[in-house]
């Protein structure tokens, strides 16, 4: 994705953070479910305040047409997705491909509820690519629906959809438990531990041994990881993995030491990064990725001021940062509780 997409929970607040490298735009999904969001790219609407002004503080999102709690959100390239309560998907900003889901390429500056005619029962997770949308339903169905020139949305071709569409899950032989999407391929882990790769392949970000763009969900051989695999990211041109014991597996495009390997060169298939430390979690952008480790420290590799080719850490740890972020005199400033 051309944006990094990280959350964090804090004082009963969901953060979800979406940065590029020339502006960012953040979003904050409150514990009453209401949502807020501030930054300077809002050309499509992308913030979904109504209007295509930058925004320099926090502002509520325009829901009226949302009727339940916001328990979730995803953000693509310029248009965001949110998952209620009620197992309802509202979506707003760039529509050219038809990523919001609507039946159209009309661009939406508010929420609106993505035509589910298609999709037999409610959604429980959500995730969006570029220009491409992904929701997964109770009874374990998957659809995608959006830009699909390269297969991302797993149909067997590369025919753009401007409605919600069933993937083709023929391979995977178990439920899916996670779906992330990158900037144009997918991700999807099972209950039994394996994990299914799509869509855009140049790089290697697939993990399976090759550069082919895959149409449909493909098994990823992880043989090599002893470890069960807990979380997966799907970043811009490369992916991310997280397993029970900390280690932290990625492969793909590497220009920038986004990998962590020590070097810039490619991967197609997964290589574990060297870290003394156990992570916890694990989030991607368009040219980086973001740890935390058990201690607290984040560490990062790829582009920023320098480009960092080996997990280096951030000069933040987040414990003390949740105190900041607790202090009631900024929830009030920006007008939050």
């Amino acid at each position: 994705m051309r944006k990094l997409t990280l959350s964090v929970v804090v004082a009963g607040l969901v953060f979800a953070n979406t940065i590029d490298s020339s502006n960012g735009n953040f979003f904050v999904i409150k514990e009453n479910g209401s949502l807020y969001s501030w930054g300077d790219s809002n050309y499509y609407g992308d913030l979904g305040t109504g209007d295509t002004g930058y925004k320099k503080i926090p502002t509520k999102i325009d829901d009226k047409n949302i009727n339940s709690e916001i328990i979730d959100i995803g953000v693509g390239g310029d248009h965001s997705l949110v998952l209620t309560k009620d197992g309802k998907v509202y979506s707003w900003g760039h529509n050219g491909h038809g990523q919001l889901g609507i039946g159209n390429t009309d661009n939406q500056s508010t929420p609106i509820e993505v035509n589910t005619t298609n999709i037999s029962s409610s959604i429980t997770q959500i995730s969006a690519g570029d220009y491409h949308s992904l929701a997964l339903a109770k009874d374990g169905k998957l659809y995608g629906w959006g830009y699909n020139g390269y297969g991302q949305l797993g149909i067997g071709n590369t025919d753009t959809q401007y409605n919600p569409v069933e993937v083709n899950t023929t391979n995977i032989t178990s439920d899916i438990v996670q779906i992330s999407a990158g900037a144009y391929h997918i991700l999807a882990l099972t209950k039994d531990g394996k994990l299914y790769a799509w869509g855009y392949n140049e790089d290697g970000e697939l993990g399976i041994g090759n550069t082919d763009d895959k149409y449909i969900p493909t098994e990823v051989n992880t043989t090599n990881i002893s470890s069960k695999i807990i979380k997966v990211v799907g970043a811009g041109y490369h992916s991310i993995l997280l397993t029970e014991n900390g280690e932290v597996w990625t492969t793909g495009h590497n220009d920038y030491g986004q990998l962590g390997t020590g070097d810039t060169n490619n991967r197609t298939k997964f290589t574990k990064i060297k870290l003394d430390k156990k992570i916890i979690n694990i989030e991607g952008g368009y040219r980086n990725t973001i740890l935390t480790a058990e201690d607290g420290f984040i560490y990062r590799m790829g582009d920023g001021y320098n480009d960092y080719h080996i997990p280096t850490k951030a000069p933040i740890n987040i414990y003390p940062f949740k105190e900041v972020i607790n202090n009631k005199k900024l929830i009030k400033k920006y007008n939050l509780k």
